[in-house]
């Protein structure tokens, strides 16, 4: 399965998270959970929903706990965080053409919900029913999410000069 899945879980982890070291923490958590509940899955057909499953709410978790760590962070007096910088090098982010960087930066100012339903319905090529799945959600709910998300990318797109 982590031959089948392993990089899409991962990429989704990467820009849902926007750390590659915590998405890749997230990467192995997802697979060891998969390993340990691998009875509950009735459906091989399913699996890849499924891992999209554990995947969200591992994200979901680290979020919450990167969110309590930064709460606690003391700023030195220069106003720098003592946590390290977790931005790509220049050198990688020179590689990333103009226009996935543009959208990079939009897609990450939505919210967590939204950024989850846009990334699995564009990223991942996800049907409604199976992000339903995944979020334990209503279809309709991520479909709305979904279509609200994409005016607001669209004018963050616009404002940084990206024509469409």
């Amino acid at each position: 399965m982590m031959q089948a899945h392993g990089d899409g879980i991962y990429g989704y982890c990467v820009r849902t998270l926007r750390d590659a070291t915590l998405a890749a923490d997230v990467l192995q958590q997802v697979f060891e959970q998969a390993y340990r509940d691998l009875a509950s899955l009735r459906d091989e057909n399913q699996a890849r929903s499924w891992l999209f499953g554990i995947a969200y709410h591992r994200c979901l978790d680290a979020l919450k706990s990167r969110r309590r760590t930064e709460a606690r962070v003391v700023r030195n007096p220069e106003g720098l965080d003592t946590m390290p910088d977790s931005q790509p090098a220049p050198e990688e982010r020179v590689a990333v053409n103009q226009m996935t960087l543009a959208l990079d930066e939009c897609v990450k100012e939505l919210s967590v919900e939204s950024r989850t339903a846009v990334l699995l319905r564009f990223q991942e090529s996800m049907t409604f029913e199976h992000m339903a799945t995944v979020c334990q959600e209503k279809p309709a709910t991520l479909q709305a999410r979904v279509m609200r998300a994409l005016p607001v990318l669209r004018r963050c797109l616009e404002g940084k000069g990206i024509e469409l």
